[in-house]
């Protein structure tokens, strides 16, 4: 990442809200181009896109080759990996002016089971594919501490990103994924997709109601954030009370900190969760570790391994025998 001086952060964040706003941020995330084809295309003024697209390059975020301009590649990789790409997360971020102005998200994933089943079975496989990298990060600093035969649950498994990308590397494992019905259909073929099929199971319904198995490994990946500070901590402690004497407590979320980039990080992750949610956000990294202490875990401490996206890392904490 670039440094940005301060006086200038005004004028990259026109640019942006401009390539945003016009459609030129969409067209180059399309492919390659000269600001003359994407001013035509759009009908805008070819000077004014050119200048637009040199700030994007400058900050490194497009590529200029020759009169071509492009995506820079980690923002083309994140845009194929984003749900929706960088078009929809534009369209979201667009919305901010008016979040600001009353208050209301742009759009809700936090319904009830129903309307949040059927949100995050659309969005959960995209998902997988934005976090393969950091739950392939998580799974190899984690695996050493998981015993041969472990059995492991994520709860909130979504796709099973972080639990199966964890069960490929620790022997005799098992997985027992639990979500609701139709996130867990996304689950299986996910598994089934990654040869896993046979080292599953599942536990459908609502993770605050449904009987949770004993395990030597309980995962709560990237689900944390969704809930106001009461149901969090309620919802650890009764993860706490899953995990087997011995056992471990793996918190993933955007808890990542203690530097600039980290710090952005989560702030615009924040962010990014209001414009979506209605009641969700993002907690502190000490304020989790307190409720994993409070449900009578202990050597609680953090595992990082890595900051994007999302500024995610994780805390762990052990049940005591």
């Amino acid at each position: 990442m670039i440094s940005i001086e301060s006086g200038d952060v005004l004028g990259l964040a026109a640019a942006v809200s401009a390539a945003v706003e016009t459609g030129l941020l969409g067209l180059v995330a399309e492919g390659s181009l000269t600001a003359a084809t994407a001013a035509a295309r759009l009908g805008v003024d070819p000077t004014a896109t050119a200048r637009v697209y040199e700030v994007l390059v400058a900050a490194r975020l497009a590529i200029r080759e020759g009169e071509a301009y492009a995506l820079a590649p980690e923002l083309a990789a994140m845009h194929r990996a984003f749900p929706g790409g960088l078009t929809l997360t534009a369209m979201l971020f667009a919305s901010t002016a008016q979040y600001v102005r009353t208050g209301v998200p742009a759009w809700s994933m936090d319904g009830d089971v129903a309307q949040r089943g059927e949100a995050y079975r659309s969005t959960v496989a995209g998902l997988a594919g934005m976090f393969a990298g950091a739950s392939a990060a998580f799974a190899s600093a984690f695996a050493p501490r998981v015993p041969l035969g472990a059995r492991v649950v994520d709860v909130g498994c979504g796709s099973g990103v972080w639990g199966l990308s964890l069960l490929e590397r620790a022997a005799g494992a098992t997985l027992t994924g639990v979500d609701l019905p139709p996130v867990l259909e996304v689950f299986r073929e996910t598994a089934g997709a990654r040869g896993l099929a046979d080292r599953i199971g599942t536990v459908p319904g609502d993770m605050h109601e449904v009987a949770l198995p004993e395990a030597d490994v309980v995962i709560l990946a990237n689900v944390l954030r969704l809930e106001p500070p009461p149901r969090a901590a309620a919802l650890l402690a009764r993860l706490a009370e899953a995990v087997s004497p011995g056992g471990t407590l793996v918190i993933v979320d955007a808890l990542a900190e203690g530097t600039p980039d980290r710090d952005v990080a989560r702030a615009v992750y924040a962010l990014n969760l209001s414009l979506r949610t209605r009641g969700a956000g993002v907690h502190a990294p000490a304020q989790v570790a307190a409720w994993m202490a409070e449900a009578g875990l202990a050597e609680v401490a953090p595992l990082d391994f890595g900051v994007w996206p999302g500024a995610v890392a994780a805390w762990v904490g052990r049940k005591p025998r």
